[in-house]
Order: C-alpha cells, then sequence, then structure tokens
C-alpha cells in the first residue's frame, strides 16, 4: 500500500526527472542532487531531500515522474516496518525497507526523522498501520 494520503488537499502535482527507474505508486523518492534526479527514499533519508509520493507509476523506459508534494498538515496511511502501538504516537521515524517507515520504538529526533506516528489503525500490538504526518525540521 505504501503512503496514501488520507487528510490534505491536493496543492498541484510536480514532474520530476528519473533515469531507467520503476517506481510503484505511493513510494517516496528523495532529490539525488548529484545527478538531477530524483530516487527511492532510503533509511539514511534526511527531511530536506524529500521530493515527495510517486502518483503514477513508471517503468525503467520512462524520464519523468508525477510526484504528490508532502505538505504541512497532510496526514498518511502508512505501513510499518514493526507492529504499531499507541505508545509510540508523537515518536518520529526514519524510512524502513520496501514502502514502510521504521517504527521502531524509539523517536528518531534528527533530519532522519521524517514522519511522525499520531495513531494506530487497528489494534495497538497487532497492527502494521500507523497515520503518519510529514515531519519538517527536526523539532517536528
Amino acid at each position: 500500500m505504501a503512503f496514501k494520503r488520507i487528510k490534505g488537499s491536493d496543492r498541484g502535482l510536480i514532474r520530476r526527472d528519473i533515469s531507467a527507474t520503476a517506481f510503484a505508486v505511493g513510494d517516496i523518492l528523495d532529490y539525488d542532487r548529484t545527478n538531477a534526479i530524483v530516487v527511492t527514499a532510503s533509511a539514511t533519508s534526511e527531511i530536506d531531500e524529500r521530493a515527495g509520493i510517486v502518483t503514477e507509476a513508471t517503468t525503467t523506459s520512462d524520464t519523468t515522474v508525477l510526484l504528490q508534494r508532502i505538505m504541512h498538515g497532510d496526514q498518511y496511511l502508512v505501513d510499518t516496518l514493526n507492529v504499531a502501538l499507541d505508545a509510540d504516537n508523537y515518536k518520529r521515524c526514519i524510512w524502513g525497507t520496501g514502502q514502510t517507515l521504521d517504527n521502531s520504538g524509539t523517536d528518531v529526533p534528527g533530519d532522519t526523522g521524517l514522519f511522525m506516528q499520531v495513531s494506530v489503525v487497528g489494534v495497538s500490538g497487532t497492527s502494521t498501520k500507523i497515520i503518519a504526518e510529514p515531519c519538517f525540521t527536526p523539532g517536528d
């Protein structure tokens, strides 16, 4: 499922360059400033590198991707790497593997704390889905 915006309004889509990479709807992409393209986010992704969320799947022959901007006030339904706990609400998460957030149970206060868990979807301790808000500064 990846990232699906459930709160917030469409503030316009942006088209960014890619290089021989297939992306799925819901993937989070980062700016690769060295190569002037966008690439898949990773566990070391930082707040100022986020480019957006893929809205149209691409193939390796595509040269651009259409992205939804990530804005203050948005909320997303997100898959998590670990079981979600109510006790982790308001903790910031790094990017996990694939299309997940790494909700390790530890708050990530630096630039890699990309999204903050605001609630668990389903039953705490059994669910791997959360509602998350984007962080924009390390203090968010």
